[in-house]
């Protein structure tokens, strides 16, 4: 890997100058509920042996990079216009020790890339590849959003100097999504560990330390990269190295640190300068909720460059709704009603602010019947998609969350199934008419 992007870098210099010229308790699930997923059980007994397996990263069948350094000087709302739909690389980089998040995670080789990458789906025979993007572009999405947790594979304070090994095997997987042709976010997605609430300080100097390397390494992609700073920053209530309660719902002291965390994301990504000085920003509300004291309480930042007057922020909210039909499998589904006001709250705070908005994560658990599914996929998108056209005119666009367990849609190694692929089209349906 480090080899072939060092050559790649060496011909786009040479290429410049002659032009003149990126089991333990389950995951918390992402609106407050504990993610029943038999993939993290099967991963954590996953046999050990495993890690004995290879973790070069195989890039003979991945072509250079599809981008030239060039960064489109385009706002927020023009980028999140193009996005048809996307789709999340769930449960894969995010993963780390659920029960105790302090320790390692006892049952994969830390040395062993694909191990880290796959400890929570099920071991290496599910690593990302470039044909899972494939299927995903052919299947109708146009972005993927990549979460990545980086503390886990990092030194600790002040620095959390982010591992080389670990860099390196993110970048070969964004690599392979810009490859694809795909828009993709990349985030800090369990880092609440240590961008902790009751340390105030010390949970910014972990954004800041933590952007300042990513930003610096992603630096010369184009537009097409987008950062998430924060996925859903929140306050645990006791236990920080336990398993301990997260609050969802906050207060105003909470919500003016995470203001300030923000801000502090929007600098350190800045200071690094090059294509990073247009890159467009996904600053999420406290948790990432949509209701009306998280959304009214969340600050845009300050940019210190904003070409052109046009603004490079996203708002990151995420829902799941109606929550316990669509998240916990129970209850019913009765139409777009059941969703239309969560959806048009959001827009109202956004086009007060005059950002577009980027649902991170929303979807249904396969529990449920089928063709409502289908029906509350086509509804979602519909509803999201014609908010372009009311008073707030806001666009926005949806990322399923798929986790490879019970809201998969896309397989990680198999074709896409009939069922899930009525979903997608329904997504597509909603996404066309709206």
């Amino acid at each position: 890997m480090r080899l072939k992007r060092s050559l790649y870098s060496a011909i786009v210099a040479v290429a410049l100058l002659l032009t003149l010229a990126g089991c333990d308790t389950p995951p918390v699930d992402d609106t407050g509920g504990v993610t029943t997923d038999s993939a993290t059980t099967l991963a954590q007994n996953t046999d050990d042996t495993t890690a004995t397996i290879d973790t070069d990263t195989d890039e003979t069948d991945m072509t250079l990079p599809p981008y030239d350094g060039t960064m489109k000087d385009i706002s927020s709302a023009e980028l999140v216009r193009d996005i048809t739909i996307g789709w999340n690389l769930g449960n894969t980089l995010d993963a780390y020790h659920s029960a105790n998040p302090s320790e390692t995670m006892h049952w994969i080789d830390y040395n062993n890339m694909k191990a880290v990458e796959t400890a929570w789906i099920g071991g290496i025979d599910f690593v990302t590849t470039p044909a899972l993007f494939k299927r995903v572009k052919d299947a109708g999405f146009n972005a993927v959003r990549i979460p990545v947790t980086w503390y886990e594979m990092a030194s600790g304070a002040p620095d959390y100097t982010i591992r080389e090994d670990w860099m390196n095997h993110v970048q070969s997987i964004v690599d392979m999504a810009v490859n694809g042709g795909m828009y993709v976010i990349l985030n800090t997605h369990h880092d609440e560990f240590v961008m902790r609430f009751d340390d105030p300080d010390g949970g910014e100097k972990a954004v800041t330390a933590l952007w300042k390397q990513i930003a610096e390494r992603f630096r010369d992609y184009d537009e097409k990269l987008i950062f998430e700073g924060l996925n859903e920053p929140r306050a645990r209530t006791n236990g920080w190295n336990q398993e301990g309660q997260w609050d969802w719902s906050g207060n105003l002291a909470l919500f003016k640190i995470l203001n300030g965390w923000n801000q502090a994301f929007v600098d350190a990504v800045r200071v690094t300068g090059g294509n990073n000085q247009k890159r467009h920003l996904m600053l999420a509300t406290y948790a990432a909720q949509g209701r009306d004291d998280q959304l009214n309480n969340f600050a845009l930042p300050k940019d210190p460059v904003t070409s052109n007057g046009n603004s490079k922020f996203i708002l990151s909210v995420h829902t799941y709704s109606p929550f316990n039909w669509a998240h916990n499998g129970s209850g019913s589904y009765n139409g777009d009603g059941d969703i239309r006001y969560d959806i048009e709250r959001v827009a109202e705070r956004a086009g007060a602010m005059g950002v577009p908005v980027i649902f991170g994560e929303w979807g249904t658990v396969q529990r449920t019947n089928h063709d409502d599914r289908v029906r509350h996929a086509s509804d979602y998108l519909r509803i999201a998609t014609e908010q372009r056209n009311t008073g707030s005119k806001v666009v926005m666009a949806c990322f399923w969350w798929d986790n490879n367990g019970d809201f998969a849609l896309v397989s990680r190694r198999n074709d896409i199934d009939s069922k899930h692929k009525e979903i997608i089209d329904a997504m597509l349906q909603g996404r066309n008419s709206g």
